[in-house]
């Protein structure tokens, strides 16, 4: 967005404020603004919910993976 607005005062300083370069510029400046972004902010959103799911199931494979870990070093102890 900052980009656009210092093109737009760019063509409009170059070129003049009634230009068609500095018109079309402005033009870009407005649809930028205009544009919804939900959908891009929930796209993220539901990314990092993901990551969260996956985290948490990651935490518990781990966790099974300790328990079936410390059950076979409990056998190995029992066995000597």
């Amino acid at each position: 967005m900052k980009k656009a607005i210092g093109m737009a005062e760019l063509m409009t300083e170059w070129y003049g404020v009634h230009s068609k370069e500095s018109k079309l510029a402005w033009e870009v400046v407005e649809d930028i603004s205009s544009n919804d972004f939900t959908e891009a902010t929930k796209g993220e959103i539901n990314t990092g919910e993901e990551c969260l799911v996956e985290l948490m199931d990651a935490c518990e494979a781990m966790e099974e993976l300790e328990r079936a870990l410390f059950s076979i070093e409990n056998e190995k102890v029992s066995k000597e």
